[in-house]
């Protein structure tokens, strides 16, 4: 903003662009503040909290000055950044963690993700965010009254409903995949077990019949 708020036109004109990093660019977020700093000269003068009108005094946009401008686009920078960081803590809150991911170290590469179902991919990728129905988001979505599991009725969060529910392992819905593995094995073992019966009947000979 200093360069294109200076009185020089060669100054002001230049085109320098400063340089920042890849997730945020410097003149977006103050094209952005400049925006909302207008849409607020539209709106005029809110109530903050319990403030009546006219407790605070407010600056505007478009009585402010070079300097006062400055001000209010770093303020309404600052307030932006805020808001994303507590949308941010929000969304950790759910896992319980503010600053950091309580999920296990995975190795996945493009090639696997490539190869991965489509539902597949979409249920690890929703479930990286908790972003499943489970009970607890429905009900924090205002989709369902409860957040408590249907089955057993304690909170269904996501490690409940995928590993937690006692009565949903009881029923061997956990354990579902696995019994059907087991059963075709079983059934592989016990076709070869008849096989090898039958065989073992036809090969056999009665020593006295042979004798006369």
């Amino acid at each position: 903003m200093t360069l294109k708020e200076s009185r020089d036109d060669k100054v002001r004109t230049a085109g320098v662009k400063v340089r920042t990093g890849r997730k945020w660019s410097a003149s977006k977020a103050v094209s952005e503040a400049e925006s909302r700093l207008r849409h607020k000269d539209i709106v005029g003068t809110v109530a903050v909290g319990r403030q009546g009108l006219g407790t605070s005094k407010s600056c505007y946009w478009k009585n402010a000055n070079t300097q006062e401008r400055r001000s209010l686009v770093q303020r309404e920078i600052k307030s932006r950044e805020e808001e994303n960081r507590q949308a941010k803590t929000v969304e950790l809150g759910s896992q319980g963690a503010w600053s950091r991911w309580e999920l296990e170290q995975r190795s996945l590469t493009w090639s696997d993700i490539w190869r991965y179902p489509q539902y597949q991919l979409q249920f690890l990728l929703r479930s990286v965010y908790d972003v499943l129905p489970t009970p607890t988001n429905l009900h924090r979505w205002k989709l369902s009254e409860t957040p408590d599991c249907p089955l057993c009725g304690n909170r269904g969060t996501l490690q409940h409903v995928l590993s937690g529910c006692n009565i949903a392992l009881t029923q061997g819905r956990y354990t579902w995949r696995h019994n059907q593995v087991l059963r075709e094995l079983a059934e592989v073992i016990e076709k070869q077990r008849k096989d090898a019966k039958h065989i073992k009947k036809q090969t056999y000979q009665d020593p006295v019949c042979e004798g006369g």
